[in-house]
């Protein structure tokens, strides 16, 4: 295979958790809008829900028609040179949602698409977010408490036995020999080379590996010991429990789920920042969906701190799995994000001196 086509120039890459080439992403929603283009397929009734309130109130039918409208009608922004939106208007994205909730994110290892699509919805919101118009709708009370429900309707297919059809170990099957390939590569960290079902409590002699669904795949457990905790006496930047201690509040707060900083704006001279939600973090550790965990360190040093769990885009049912009152350890589960991984945010009492954070930039995380 000639190196050269698996090069990505500098000005077609895309945040980590989309293809890392936005041509890639251009083509599978083209695929996608195509496929349901002349689709007679019935609307979901959270969708007739989505559509009647959108119809049903002047200012929001107003934003979502401008929306789109917004969106410059040039490369990369179009799926064809003739200039045609991926996504043309809000019927349009209905019924691209429509079928989305009966669909399983699947994985595709064709060697010039480097990544994959790991959040469709936010793929397909990609341009909108960054409109005017998509920065006042995506932080509309209203507008998230129905995305709320849409999410909740794809959930409950995700939690299906029929989204685990992507399962398998077809070429888009999470357990293709390159899908499994990388997924146990990141799992590894560049530390270790466990293989799948050494890294993951799963039967690899059943179907689908045991996994019952897609959301008991995406979270799944590692198996003990697979993960010690690393200086379990000071805190750290975990997944589970940052610290030994007593959990004093637990409660999750709403939030958006697309929301993007304003300062993403299409103008005349730049185009919308492509990394989206990846490049506003901090923006969204104040809006979104979020896990909320106040625990009482045992280490009179730490003190009081907060675990922040952020719901990025899909990625916003943030489970709490914990209970006010109970003593956990270091590395203990917390909680967990359904659809994967997502972000998250500490806070510490000012005086509290806390180092010895990753570099950012690294190639694997830290575990």
């Amino acid at each position: 295979m000639d190196p050269a086509e698996n090069h990505i120039p500098d000005e077609h890459r895309r945040p980590r958790w989309l293809p890392q080439d936005h041509r890639v992403h251009q083509e599978w929603l083209s695929g996608i809008v195509n496929d349901v283009e002349n689709s007679a397929k019935e609307l979901h009734p959270v969708i007739k829900e989505f559509r009647d309130i959108i119809e049903g109130e002047t200012r929001l039918y107003l934003l979502f028609t401008s929306m789109f409208d917004q969106i410059p009608n040039k490369e990369p922004y179009t799926k064809n040179p003739g200039g045609q939106r991926q996504i043309r208007s809000y019927e349009h994205m209905l019924k691209v949602l429509n079928h989305m909730l009966t669909t399983a994110p699947s994985w595709n290892e064709k060697s010039e698409r480097v990544g994959l699509v790991g959040l469709p919805i936010n793929a397909m919101l990609d341009w909108p977010m960054g409109t005017q118009s998509g920065f006042a709708i995506f932080l509309d009370p209203e507008v998230n408490a129905m995305i709320k429900k849409v999410l909740n309707a794809w959930g409950e297919y995700l939690s299906s036995p029929a989204s685990a059809a992507v399962l398998d170990t077809h070429s888009s099957g999470w357990f293709g020999e390159i899908g499994k390939k990388d997924l146990t590569a990141t799992a590894n960290v560049g530390e270790s080379s466990h293989a799948f079902e050494d890294l993951f409590v799963c039967d690899p002699t059943a179907k689908h590996y045991g996994f019952n669904s897609w959301d008991h795949f995406f979270t799944r457990t590692f198996r003990e010991g697979v993960r010690p905790v690393a200086g379990p006496d000071d805190p750290n930047v975990i997944a589970n429990a940052p610290v030994t201690g007593k959990i004093v509040k637990a409660f999750v707060k709403d939030g958006t789920y697309y929301s993007e900083p304003q300062f993403e704006e299409f103008s005349e001279t730049h185009g919308a920042d492509e990394s989206g939600e990846s490049t506003a973090q901090g923006y969204i550790t104040a809006t979104a969906t979020r896990a909320i965990i106040f625990i009482e360190a045992d280490n009179p040093a730490i003190g009081l701190m907060v675990f922040v769990g952020v719901g990025m885009a899909e990625v916003s049912t943030c489970q709490i799995t914990v209970v006010e009152g109970q003593h956990i350890a270091k590395g203990d589960e917390i909680g967990k994000f359904h659809f994967g991984g997502s972000t998250h945010t500490l806070l510490f009492n000012k005086n509290v001196d806390v180092q010895g954070f990753p570099e950012p930039g690294r190639e694997h995380n830290v575990p």
